[in-house]
């Protein structure tokens, strides 16, 4: 019934807690012999469900985070089974004896199995300390960052993947890695910006990228001052974070993030002028 989905959701506690709930609920409906459907033989009003929407909500979940995925199969069957029947008006809404032996023998198997998988699974806390709201940015993306809006549509794919990995790193508290991450961010503005400027992708390593880009702008008189601090700010920090045995803090490396967003959202401000017609 549920097509497979080729990639699976990361687990969360909340898909957890929706997983228990559908469970339980179903354990206590086929223990007491609850209505599968509602009258009317509909399978939800309104947001609310008996029985078989309880097992269609159960097994989405069950596919979208790829746990239990041949008892999700069974559960499928079992769920057209039931729609056959239930929605049928010459069958009762109540479920039968043999339904509800059935599905509690098959929950009782999702419940063991379901156990099992969160076993060799890992969860980390989101650090609630720091200078930035990371439940905030990983929920919502990258704009808290910014000042200009719709800047995050505008970054490269690779730009965007490393600022959402720094903001990560941060949030579970692997500043060292998200200082690494953030500086790679900048690099790749920088090369947008020399290819913005000179036509064609740059080939050279970041520092001479960057001395290219900062003489070409002063040849156009595109010069910022704002630009122009967070690249020299950029430039140290880089040198610095080249040193084997750097290691940064959590407060280094928030800063590191936003100065590196702040120097990329310049960045933009030069490449939109550059591209517009």
């Amino acid at each position: 019934m549920t097509d497979v989905h080729e990639t699976k959701k990361r687990l969360t506690p909340l898909a957890i807690y929706g997983i228990a709930e559908q469970l339980e609920y179903l354990r206590l409906a086929s223990s007491q012999r609850w209505n599968v459907v509602f009258e009317d033989r509909s399978i939800e009003k309104r947001g609310k469900f008996y029985i078989l929407g309880s097992m269609i909500e159960l097994s989405n979940i069950l596919w979208e985070y790829g746990l239990c995925q041949r008892e999700a199969e069974i559960l499928d069957d079992l769920i057209d089974e039931f729609e056959e029947y239930y929605t049928n008006e010459n069958n009762p809404i109540q479920i039968t004896e043999y339904h509800a032996k059935e599905l509690s023998n098959l929950i009782e198997r999702i419940r063991g199995v379901f156990l099992k998988e969160l076993e060799g699974k890992h969860f980390l806390e989101i650090s609630p300390s720091g200078l930035l709201n990371y439940s905030s940015l990983l929920q919502d993306g990258l704009s808290a960052l910014f000042t200009t809006e719709g800047l995050e549509e505008k970054l490269s794919d690779i730009i965007r993947n490393d600022l959402n990995e720094a903001v990560r790193a941060l949030a579970y508290d692997i500043p060292t890695a998200s200082a690494m991450i953030s500086l790679r961010a900048v690099e790749g503005a920088i090369r947008e910006l020399y290819k913005a400027l000179k036509g064609q992708e740059c080939r050279m390593a970041w520092k001479d990228a960057l001395n290219e880009v900062e003489r070409e702008l002063k040849a156009r008189e595109l010069e910022s001052k704002s630009l122009e601090g967070y690249l020299d700010h950029f430039r140290n920090v880089r040198n610095e974070a080249e040193h084997p045995d750097r290691v940064f803090t959590r407060k280094e490396a928030e800063h590191i993030l936003v100065h590196s967003a702040y120097a990329i959202e310049e960045i933009y401000k030069i490449i939109d002028m550059l591209t517009q017609p």
